[in-house]
């Protein structure tokens, strides 16, 4: 089951304004979502409204900043809902969602995070070794230079 990958939250403003604005493309006469929640021009307004609050903000001014941050939360909470309406109508198909020009999620059946995953657990194995070692001499009342050292 693929799903769409939501990340513009985190994403720089002027990132989230290029990718914003290359979706739009993307979704304009696009058989798979014929009309678009919210709509285009909504979209298009909200992109509008925060890259103007972004180049003011440019001059440090703190209602400046405050205005782009209120912004900002108004955007990802449209583009949240954008997202969602992607997700219901591709029915989780993998095509559609990027030909709405969304990222998709790597499913947990993934190859790569298998081995992420079991790289971590051997890294892990590795650093809880000294751990382990300081315990079991602390448990038997050795009181060695190592041990002090390691505590």
């Amino acid at each position: 089951m693929s799903r769409v990958k939501i990340d513009l939250k985190s994403a720089a403003v002027p990132d989230k304004l290029q990718r914003a604005r290359y979706m739009i493309t993307k979704l304009t006469d696009n058989p798979a979502f014929p009309k678009p929640q919210p709509t285009l021009l909504e979209l298009k307004n909200i992109i509008n409204k925060l890259d103007a609050a972004y180049f003011t903000a440019l001059d440090g001014k703190m209602d400046h900043k405050y205005a782009l941050r209120t912004v900002n939360f108004e955007f990802n909470q449209i583009f949240d809902i954008l997202f969602n309406y992607i997700q219901m109508e591709s029915k989780s198909d993998r095509k559609k969602i990027e030909s709405a020009g969304c990222e998709v999620r790597k499913s947990k059946n993934d190859v790569s995070i298998k081995k992420a995953r079991k790289v971590k657990k051997d890294e892990s194995k590795v650093i809880s070794l000294p751990n382990s070692e300081a315990r079991r001499k602390k448990h038997k009342g050795d009181t060695s230079p190592d041990y002090k050292q390691m505590g």
